[in-house]
């Protein structure tokens, strides 16, 4: 299992009590990790673990093994599509410093910038939301897993939001992605994170608040046929794997 969660799971948290204890080696699994300096599972999964792996923005790193990795091809970009988050409460608002701050903006802006500026896009629900039981104000709605094969591969990602695992994937299934993401969040991120979104702004890959109508205008390029660049994937790559 991936999550601390399975310190709950009696099957896993036996071997926390075995004498002598055993080495324990630890992983990254997921969005968040490497990204806020203020992640209490992080650290608490520093702690347990005698050696710990990220992947690309920690001190260790591995590759990450939970994606396919693709060779990355030229894009011609066919629809748009909004990347939803996971639900958020209390709870999970205290494991990261600024996620309530983050959530809430994110929420409000990308919505209200794409609806007024008449942008066709679907948004795609978190995995962990329960589709029957809550009501999503989108006019276009899916998932993941309902997006055929080709759908998934000639899709533009609109990642607002930092925490979303959907990120890498992106980069290592070769997936055409953009960032669109407040400047006052960067007091919440890691040195490492910020050098990572310094690199995508430089590519054309994040945009800022403050630059909403070059975010529009990116869009709008892809929308009328303008390539994403394979060349792009394979340099974010190299950014993560030379940690």
């Amino acid at each position: 299992s991936g999550s601390m969660q399975i310190v709950f799971d009696t099957t896993y948290n036996k071997i926390l009590f075995q004498n002598p204890a055993p080495e324990i080696i630890g992983y990254s699994h997921g969005g968040f990790y490497g990204e806020f300096l203020g992640n209490r599972h992080e650290a608490l999964e520093n702690i347990v673990a005698d050696k710990y792996f990220g992947w690309g923005l920690s001190e260790q790193n591995i590759v990450q093994n939970r994606f396919m990795i693709n060779k990355p091809n030229n894009k011609k970009i066919k629809s748009i599509f909004l990347v939803g988050s996971q639900p958020i409460n209390p709870l999970i608002n205290s494991y990261f410093s600024g996620l309530d701050i983050i959530s809430s903006e994110a929420d409000y802006f990308t919505k209200r910038i794409l609806n007024d500026n008449n942008v066709n896009f679907t948004y795609l629900i978190h995995p962990s939301t329960d589709k029957e039981n809550i009501q999503l104000d989108f006019d276009n709605q899916s998932s993941f897993n309902e997006l055929t094969k080709v759908e998934l591969d000639t899709g533009l990602y609109i990642i607002d939001r930092p925490g979303q695992t959907v990120l890498y994937r992106c980069i290592y299934e070769a997936l055409p992605f953009v960032l669109i993401y407040n400047d006052n969040w960067k007091s919440f991120f890691t040195p490492k994170f910020l050098q990572l979104l310094e690199l995508l702004e430089s590519k054309g890959l994040l945009f800022w608040y403050s630059q909403k109508y070059d975010f529009l205008k990116n869009i709008t390029c892809y929308n009328d046929g303008k390539i994403f660049n394979k060349y792009l994937f394979t340099e974010i790559r190299n950014f993560l794997e030379r940690g």
